[in-house]
C-alpha cells in the first residue's frame, strides 16, 4: 500500500459561499475527522491533491501535514464530491485511521487475460468495478484482480470465486457476479429477431381469429321486427 504525504490548512469560515471563493482560489475546502478526534475544517491545494490522485492516493495511507500541528495525521480519503458534470471537486472527506484498527474501505476489483469465449465470438461483459473490503490500514490493497482467460460462452465468475489478499475481508455478498461471458452480439440479434418475428405472426394470428369470430357473430344475430303499423280505430 503506497504511502503519500499532504499538505492541509485549518480554515475557520464554513458553508457553500466559502467553498466557492476557496475553489476560486485553487483550493479545495476539506473536513478531517474519524477516530475519536474532532472534526477539523481544512483546505488542500487542488494541483497538489489531484497530483497525489494521479499516483494513486485514492486507496493510499496519507500523512496528512496539518499547518500548526507538530505530529502527521494517519488518514484516507473517504470521499471526492464533485460537481454535476464530474469535473470540479467540491469537497473531500479525510477519514483518520489508527495503524491497528482494521477500517472498511472500497477498492477496484479488475480483470486480467482474455477469456476462451472471446476466441469464439463472444462477448465479456464486467459487472462489478469496486469491492469494498475490512483490513488494517497497512493491509489495504490498491485494487483486487482475477483472472477470466479459462471462461467460456456461458460463464461467470462470482467474488466468491475471487481469493481475498492476505489480511483482508470482502464484505460484499459473495454471490456478487464480477463478469460473464455472453454468446456473440450477432447470435443474440438472431435470436431476438426470431422470437419478435414470433411474436408478431402469434399478434397476427390472434387478431385474425378475434376478426372471424365477430364475423360469425354478426350472421348469426337475429334481426329485429320492424316495428308494428298503427292502425284508425
Amino acid at each position: 500500500m503506497k504511502r503519500i504525504g499532504m499538505n492541509v490548512k485549518k480554515r475557520e469560515a464554513t458553508g457553500k459561499r466559502h467553498g466557492r471563493a476557496l475553489r476560486r482560489q485553487g483550493l479545495i475546502p476539506a473536513v478531517v475527522y474519524g477516530a475519536e478526534g474532532p472534526n477539523v475544517p481544512v483546505t488542500v491545494d487542488e494541483k497538489d491533491f489531484r497530483g497525489s490522485l494521479r499516483i494513486g492516493s485514492a486507496n493510499a495511507i496519507l500523512d496528512l501535514r496539518v499547518e500548526g500541528e507538530d505530529e502527521e495525521t494517519l488518514a484516507i480519503i473517504k470521499d471526492i464530491q464533485y460537481d454535476a458534470l464530474g469535473d470540479e471537486i467540491h469537497h473531500v472527506d479525510f477519514l483518520r485511521v489508527k495503524a491497528g484498527i482494521p477500517i472498511q474501505v472500497t477498492i477496484p476489483i479488475t480483470a486480467t487475460g482474455h477469456s476462451e469465449g472471446e476466441n469464439e465470438g463472444g462477448v465479456t461483459e464486467y459487472l462489478t468495478r469496486e469491492i469494498r473490503v475490512e483490513c488494517l490500514p497497512r493491509d489495504i490493497p490498491e485494487n483486487v484482480t482475477y483472472d477470466v482467460s479459462p471462461l467460456v460462452l456461458g460463464d461467470s465468475l462470482h467474488l466468491k470465486d475471487v481469493a481475498p489478499p492476505a489480511g483482508v475481508t470482502f464484505l460484499d455478498p459473495e454471490d456478487t457476479a464480477l463478469v460473464v461471458v455472453k454468446a456473440p452480439r450477432m447470435a443474440r440479434a438472431d435470436i431476438i429477431a426470431e422470437e419478435e418475428a414470433a411474436a408478431a405472426a402469434a399478434a397476427a394470428a390472434e387478431e385474425a381469429a378475434e376478426g372471424e369470430e365477430g364475423e360469425t357473430a354478426e350472421e348469426g344475430e337475429e334481426k329485429a321486427p320492424p316495428p308494428a303499423e298503427e292502425t284508425s280505430s
